[in-house]
């Protein structure tokens, strides 16, 4: 969630809640979409995991979604997660580090590739774990050429601007 300057700090003009997998939701769905709306109308942006339900970021469900932030010209913040079923056995290394960047990829190139970026041009997206998007931007564009998909690369600039 993003919100214009709640809490004034000298130099701090937005502040960035960023509500982490497994987001809003443990186990109610009805009381999820009761936080997330109550969030929503206080905050002015929004937060979108990189898949919800193994379904990811550009997923045709989420195009009503998106269809308003653009209309509201919003920005969205877009954080990693993993499907809800997959346990973490045996790893030395904390999930974040290792699966985070790839997982921010795979919703990047679904966003790219399933046209979300050129039918809604006014959503201001926000990649979480900004460090990534230079191997972000080399992998979409490695696969933009490779499937012969021009239009994907002049997008490209936009998600790294932020």
């Amino acid at each position: 969630m993003v919100s214009p300057d709640p809490h004034p700090q000298p130099g701090t003009p937005t502040a960035i809640l960023s509500f982490s997998a497994p987001g809003l939701y443990y186990g109610d769905r009805a009381a999820c979409r009761e936080l997330a709306r109550r969030c929503n109308d206080y905050l002015a942006g929004f937060t979108h995991l990189t898949r919800n339900d193994d379904r990811p970021a550009g997923h045709a469900d989420f195009e009503e979604i998106y269809r308003e932030l653009d209309r509201r010209r919003a920005m969205l913040l877009l954080h990693p997660a993993w499907p809800a079923d997959s346990a973490e056995r045996g790893h030395v290394v904390p999930r974040p580090i290792v699966d985070y960047p790839g997982e921010t990829a795979r919703a990047t190139a679904s966003l790219l590739f399933n046209g979300v970026l050129a039918r809604m041009p006014d959503i201001r997206f926000i990649l979480s774990h900004a460090a990534v998007a230079p191997l972000v931007a080399l992998e979409i564009g490695i696969l933009a050429f490779l499937t012969a998909v021009p239009a994907a690369v002049t997008w490209l600039p936009r998600l790294m601007a932020g």
